[in-house]
């Protein structure tokens, strides 16, 4: 669930890698998917260990996520418009990204297509494609960008972090660290530093795997977009769920009305310093919860919690 949501519009044309690591070298990636797995066991830990939090603080942080959300989905519509055309495009993808939301299992689904689908596709288009990662160690570039990635994907992991053991917690991270490593340095070895606005997308139009990549890219979009709005809908509970989600999408396509280019170099970055700023906050919430619950009060609940 976690890589599929990963593996969005960013990272499937292939523009966020270019930013990011496109004058980086292999240390670099290494670390950026070893801190997204340390960051996901984290989430996990604190949902498992900690009970919701109430007060001031905690309806701030819902504010900034719903903000979050909405941003997100916007830059996953606007990578469709840029992928596909057309004026009902970000719609379309808008409104599919809102039923599957609602739609648990189809989510997982599709999570479970989209993710090995796209790293076959890597794969191929790889074959004979490839240049050598040479670059510099760029380490607040690997912060920046698993902050990034985290920022949605923390609340998500906290939820599923609910039911599981620490076993699987311990499993899960080193599953994602495995893959987001691989998918890093693959994507990193095709696309390197170019300035396209979808340079993978671009890569496989010139050797024949222009439509099933699209494909692929599209379904990216649609898990990010799922992801997003069904944070949206369960972090704010009135009004009714389906004006929630009406009313996300309506912001989402405001936002989503801006150049994707654009929106990866200039929010993305932004986005990752708040990324990293919750974290900070995972690692007070987590170990709060192993003191009495008197204490966690003074920081996350308020005077009548």
């Amino acid at each position: 669930m976690l890589v599929g949501t990963l593996v969005g519009a960013g990272y499937a044309s292939g523009r966020e890698v270019s930013q990011y690591f496109g004058s980086a070298g292999i240390s670099t990636v290494l670390l950026s998917a070893l801190l997204i797995a340390l960051l996901s066991m984290l989430f996990m830990w604190v949902g498992r260990v900690a009970a919701n939090p109430d007060g001031l603080l905690f309806r701030f942080y819902r504010l900034l996520l719903v903000v979050v959300s909405v941003v997100s989905a916007g830059a996953m519509l606007s990578a469709s418009t840029a992928l596909l055309g057309g004026v009902f495009t970000a719609l379309l993808v808008g409104v599919a990204g809102v039923l599957l939301c609602f739609w648990r299992p189809a989510f997982h689904l599709l999570n479970m297509v989209a993710v090995p689908l796209l790293v076959v596709l890597v794969s191929v288009v790889a074959r004979g494609n490839t240049q050598p990662i040479t670059g510099q160690f760029l380490p607040l570039a690997a912060i920046n960008y698993a902050g990034m990635n985290m920022l949605l994907e923390a609340e998500l992991m906290r939820r599923e972090g609910r039911s599981m053991s620490s076993r699987a917690i311990l499993l899960s991270g080193v599953w994602i660290a495995v893959v987001m490593a691989v998918l890093l340095l693959l994507m990193r070895s095709l696309v390197g530093a170019s300035t396209h606005a979808m340079p993978f997308a671009a890569l496989a139009a010139s050797i024949g795997l222009s439509g099933v990549v699209s494909a692929a890219i599209l379904s990216a979009v649609l898990t990010n977009t799922a992801g997003a709005m069904y944070l949206c809908v369960e972090t704010l509970t009135k009004p009714p769920r389906g004006l929630t989600a009406l009313l996300a999408l309506l912001a989402a396509l405001l936002v989503g009305s801006l150049p994707f280019s654009w929106i990866v170099a200039h929010v993305y970055p932004v986005l990752g310093w708040l990324g990293l700023a919750i974290s900070v906050g995972y690692v007070v919430w987590g170990i709060l919860a192993l003191f009495p619950k008197e204490r966690r009060r003074l920081l996350f609940m308020s005077k009548r919690g």
